[in-house]
């Protein structure tokens, strides 16, 4: 064996062909973990391809440093490369076994080994290790040997380096260990595997047994240490008898919020080296209120599985609270369990939002109709007849029927519209602004068509109409657009989906009057966001996840740049802009405050202090005509907080007989907010609105327009709308 390491000695100064370049080394650029921390700067998560957090020369702890020197290679500072009294120890412990045993590898040729060539223990090999041991020691200083060798090793549960060890056995950085700490990882060199659990060969023994074993390799360092006097007998004693706790495995990177963790990666994956680069990703998430979302949303979740335990497989849900200022992400909860289901209810899932939609319907009737005081503005309260197509009838949009009120009050003002999640009256309202939306856009529209009049004209001839012909259909057409007829679908209704838009519903609305009681789909965190500039004045905030993110040295690697709030309803007047905001606060803190409002229930806990809140209860009408609920909601608005809470079923099937928003969304949102409001704390008043009546009286007064819309549906569709 001397014989074949000298001429292994010679063949690297001779720089033999066919072996690796240790030059590439300098260039060699190690894989990293990037951590994820709080609002608080507290860890809540990492993203690795291999675990490791890289140490620098002068990083590298001193009592590490001897407890590796001591025993992996106590001559490491006077070899060059290969250590023939080590060699020949092994040479001789190899020939009582009568088998190869034991290396007598350096630090240098442990490096390069794993980093160069195969684990195989075999005299070619070792000759080979030899060869490019030697090289990199005439190419590298010995403290460049040391951290590349301190940041490569494996130490067991998928951490690389002993930073990344340290992290994952004890919880803190490897300048914070004790001696018997430092020892205890130094003594998994050999054996990595020994306290992960999901190696094959670690299931024959228990754990107790491992970890007996690695505490007795970590005594086994002391005595290392203490023979080369690096400690003294007092520290080795102290060392030896003291506890060694480990946490458990992953602990270090702990995804406490694997649905918001999941989110960040998709957004940056292919932006930044989430998997390599050791980024440090400073976040918005506040862990207390995301521990808190999820317990609620649990709770919530058994509670309606205890009353249908049929659908408990199926029950899904999601929690979003946002920054009422600036739509920063405190909490997202995208289901109970990340790890069985990676489906993001909180983002991915779209869902209709029934009556929680109903707001951004007030907020259009205010801006096209409803342009002085809103007690004066009052619709019918009646039964909506709605087209199926021709000759499919008619749908009549209908009120809940609640067990302590009138079915339909006739005529009401918006307070009780919204309070009491009255359909029916929604309908009516918004027909008027669409009426309203029509009447202002006709001049344009027609302006449009008299442009293409030739163009439509030629269309006619050529189907064969005569001169005449052509141009009375042409006319046909123009005085159908005058009254709002022959309009495109999306440009109809853009009264709404624009002014929703605006203020953050990025879903496609589909175009028709129904959208306006929450028939289009949408997801929680952009409804929920959407909701804010009912409070803050009237402008449109954008959700957001990180507040900055840094490479491993703390230097910016990308600061994220919060878009400037734009105004939600009207942006050519600010004035009408916040009128129409103040209007929609109100109102929606009547859903809360008036005693038939559909969110009152959380006056019993929090009888002070403001909320504005709409709850909401999409349904599906079955083939027997039965409406039956699919979505349960409640989007709540503190003077900190927006929080949006859904219930529903994976596969948007029946929740079962009174299951609405109310019942199921509120107590999740009473539950989680308990926490987080200060008692009488109120919106700021950014705009005055007087009123000369009480807005939750629903006197009846003379409708505005003609209660019945004829153009909505075919004559021969008309029957006598339900009583």
């Amino acid at each position: 064996m001397f014989a074949l390491f000298a001429f292994a000695l010679f063949a690297a100064n001779a720089d033999a062909d066919g072996l690796p370049d240790v030059k590439t080394l300098r260039e060699l650029k190690q894989m990293e973990s990037s951590f994820v921390y709080g609002l608080d700067d507290s860890l809540i998560g990492c993203f690795a391809k291999e675990y490791r957090t890289i140490l620098l020369e002068n990083e590298i702890p001193l009592i590490l440093e001897k407890a590796i020197i001591a025993s992996e290679d106590k001559n490491f500072y006077s070899h060059r490369g290969v250590d023939p009294a080590s060699i020949a120890r092994a040479a001789w412990n190899d020939l009582l076994a009568w088998r190869y045993v034991e290396g007598g590898s350096t630090l240098t040729q442990q490096l390069a080994k794993n980093l160069f060539l195969s684990p195989e223990k075999t005299l070619e090999r070792k000759f080979w290790e030899a060869i490019l041991a030697i090289r990199i020691e005439n190419e590298y200083s010995k403290r460049e040997i040391l951290a590349l060798y301190v940041n490569i090793t494996y130490l067991g549960r998928g951490r690389y380096g002993f930073e990344a060890a340290a992290r994952a056995y004890f919880g803190k950085s490897s300048k914070d260990l004790t001696l018997a700490q430092s020892a205890f990882i130094v003594g998994l060199i050999n054996r990595p595997s020994l306290l992960t659990k999901d190696e094959e060969i670690n299931k024959k023994e228990s754990f107790e047994k491992r970890f007996a074993d690695a505490v007795k390799r970590k005594n086994r360092v002391l005595q290392l240490m203490s023979a080369e006097k690096f400690i003294t007998a007092d520290e080795y004693s102290r060392a030896y008898w003291e506890d060694i706790k480990i946490l458990p495995a992953e602990t270090d990177c702990r995804n406490e919020a694997p649905y918001f963790l999941e989110e960040i990666r998709k957004k940056y994956k292919d932006e930044l080296p989430l998997l390599t680069g050791g980024l440090k990703i400073y976040t918005t998430l506040d862990p207390a209120i995301q521990k808190k979302a999820e317990a609620t949303l649990k709770n919530g979740l058994q509670k309606y599985r205890a009353r249908h335990p049929e659908n408990a497989e199926k029950a899904q849900g999601a929690v979003v609270v946002l920054d009422i200022n600036t739509a920063e992400i405190r909490a997202m909860v995208g289901g109970e369990n990340f790890w069985k289901s990676e489906f993001n209810n909180a983002v991915q899932a779209q869902r209709q939002p029934g009556s929680a939609f109903k707001p951004f319907a007030d907020a259009a009737y205010l801006k096209y109709v409803c342009t002085k005081s809103r007690e004066l503005c009052k619709f019918s309260d009646s039964p909506f007849p709605v087209s199926m197509g021709r000759g499919l009838g008619l749908h009549y949009v209908e009120n809940y029927p609640y067990s302590n009120l009138p079915r339909y009050r006739g005529f009401v003002n918006m307070d009780i519209q919204l309070a009491e999640s009255r359909n029916a009256a929604t309908m009516h309202m918004a027909l008027e602004a669409e009426r309203a939306w029509v009447k202002l856009l006709i001049p344009q529209k027609l302006a449009e068509h008299e442009a293409k009049r030739d163009e439509r004209i030629a269309y006619y001839r050529k189907l064969g109409y005569s001169a005449i012909g052509a141009e009375k259909e042409y006319g046909e057409e123009h005085a159908a657009i005058s009254r709002g007829v022959l309009w495109d679908p999306e440009d109809k209704m853009k009264w709404l989906t624009e002014l929703a838009k605006n203020a953050g519903i990025n879903s496609k609305l589909q175009p028709y009057l129904v959208t306006a009681i929450g028939a289009s789909e949408v997801n929680v965190l952009e409804i929920t966001s959407a909701f804010i500039p009912f409070v803050n004045g009237g402008y449109g905030v954008t959700p957001s996840m990180v507040r900055g993110i840094y490479d491993s040295k703390m230097n910016p690697v990308l600061q994220t740049q919060i878009s400037n709030p734009t105004p939600a309803f009207d942006a050519s007047n600010l004035g009408e802009n916040s009128r129409i905001a103040e209007n929609m606060k109100q109102l929606l803190r009547g859903v809360v405050d008036l005693p038939t409002g559909t969110a009152h229930a959380l006056r019993k806990n929090y009888p002070s202090g403001d909320f504005a809140c709409k709850t909401g209860t999409a349904t599906n009408t079955k083939q027997d005509g039965k409406a039956v609920p699919t979505d349960n909601w409640i989007i709540c608005l503190t003077p900190k907080y927006a929080v949006g809470v859904w219930i529903g079923l994976s596969d948007k099937e029946d929740l079962g007989n009174r299951e609405t928003g109310s019942i199921n969304a509120l107590p999740i949102f009473d539950e989680l907010i308990r926490d987080l409001i200060v008692p009488d704390e109120k919106f700021a008043t950014l705009f005055e609105i007087p009123l000369t009546e009480n807005p939750a009286e629903g006197v009846p007064i003379e409708q505005n327009q003609e209660n019945v819309p004829k153009e909505l549906f075919y004559p021969e569709d008309e029957k006598q709308a339900p009583q």
